[in-house]
């Protein structure tokens, strides 16, 4: 019997609470429903009012897995707002943070989300018979995204050193340099983690979608950038607005988003596809070892894509280092005053193009602040892919059915706890 109507009730093996609902009964439309049911977080509402050197400690909080990547583009708002200009030193340090954000998280959701799947198995404990090794490998991997940013940043989840224009504490020479070997030491494991997930062939959905990440003329994009599309959009991330439009719907606590009325892609295939040529050139190599040719337009491909993006991290990280080894490293906050503005800038994050602007009275407390997270950027494409999926689920049973379409969803790594700013203040 064909299938006709799948409910999946709390997506499993993903960041958040959310529900995916498909109806394909004869003779009507078919709907898909990403269904968002995590309770609204309202991080903008509660705080404004809040002193602008508290909004980096409190945005933090909107997520355990990527807290220095929000700390990050917090402290970036505030000092757009502010019109503070950070050191380099100051820089390299937050660059540092987001690096270590993209090991931890990629290592989490390659190796324990989306490889049970692969294997056969329902979750990660299911794999230890088999793959000891690998969960071993991908439980080192993780630790040492953990430690770098716990090494940066004071501690591995919310950190502390880093405050508006600059740090309250800064790494050795010597933890540097120790640090800097232990990224080495990962490289064969990186290495190896590509492999595996290059090992899988199926599922497949190639679609032409738009991808949206920041590019920026000497890197592969993470700290800041211009916001661009793989169709021709270059935009300033001060301007997101001119091309990022939300809306909401009946049954998620999550607004959707679109780029000129059409659904797009943010995450590792969105920055590999626009940015390939400045990944390092180790990485490089390894993608032709494998054959993976770019740009890719299959959205499982981002799986992939987060475990090349993982050696390339590594290859990043150990060239930042290097750039600090070479200055004489010091606690450093630059001298600055509070005023009046509205600062509005872009980073990468683990799952794609994160947003934050915020607006300051002359006191310097908040008076208005919008984020939007990657995974609000994905959803709409999600149901998108979803459509695109109706004929292969028609060809199978619900359980095939079902298995497919987490695979997708879990495909574009979600953390819907991030998601879920309903109400946003500006």
């Amino acid at each position: 019997m064909a299938v006709e109507k799948i409910d999946i009730h709390h997506l499993a093996r993903v960041e958040g609470h959310g529900d995916l609902f498909v109806d394909l009964q004869k003779g009507e439309e078919p709907r898909v429903e990403m269904r968002v049911t995590e309770g609204t977080r309202l991080f903008e509402a509660f705080l404004r009012d809040q002193y602008y050197s508290d909004v980096s400690h409190i945005m933090s909080r909107i997520c355990g897995i990527c807290s220095h990547s929000h700390a990050v583009a917090a402290l970036r708002g505030v000092e757009a707002a502010l019109r503070i200009e950070p050191e380099p030193q100051t820089i390299q340090l937050r660059k540092l943070m987001l690096l270590g954000d993209m090991l931890e998280s990629h290592a989490l959701h390659i190796n324990f989300l989306a490889l049970p799947d692969y294997v056969g198995a329902r979750n990660v404990v299911e794999m230890l018979p088999d793959y000891s090794a690998e969960v071993k490998r991908a439980l080192t991997l993780k630790k040492l995204g953990n430690e770098l940013m716990e090494l940066v940043g004071g501690r591995h989840t919310h950190p502390l050193c880093a405050v508006v224009g600059g740090f309250t504490h800064v790494p050795t020479s010597t933890q540097l340099h120790s640090m800097k070997k232990r990224l080495q030491t990962a490289i064969p494991d990186a290495e190896a983690q590509i492999e595996l997930m290059s090992s899988f062939s199926e599922p497949q959905l190639v679609r032409r979608s738009q991808y949206l990440a920041l590019q920026h003329p000497k890197e592969y994009p993470i700290h800041n950038g211009e916001l661009t599309t793989d169709n021709g959009l270059h935009v300033p991330e001060t301007d997101f607005h001119s091309i990022i439009k939300e809306r909401n719907v009946p049954y998620a606590h999550a607004k959707f988003s679109e780029i000129r009325g059409k659904s797009f892609v943010v995450g590792s295939l969105a920055r590999l596809n626009i940015a390939k040529t400045q990944l390092s050139e180790n990485t490089q190599e390894m993608i032709k070892k494998i054959s993976f040719k770019l740009p890719s337009y299959d959205i499982f491909h981002m799986n992939l894509g987060q475990a090349i993006e993982y050696l390339h991290y590594l290859d990043h990280a150990i060239d930042v280092i290097d750039d600090l080894l070479d200055m004489k490293l010091e606690p450093s906050i630059i001298k600055h005053d509070t005023r009046a503005g509205t600062g509005a800038i872009a980073v990468e994050a683990p799952r794609g193009v994160l947003i934050h602007q915020y607006s300051f009275d002359a006191r310097g407390k908040v008076t208005a602040a919008n984020v939007i997270t990657p995974t609000a950027m994905n959803y709409a494409n999600i149901e998108a892919d979803v459509h695109a999926l109706l004929p292969k689920l028609q060809e199978g049973s619900s359980e095939e059915a079902e298995l497919l379409l987490n695979m997708l969803i879990r495909a574009y790594d979600p953390c819907i706890s991030c998601s879920v700013h309903y109400i946003h203040t500006i």
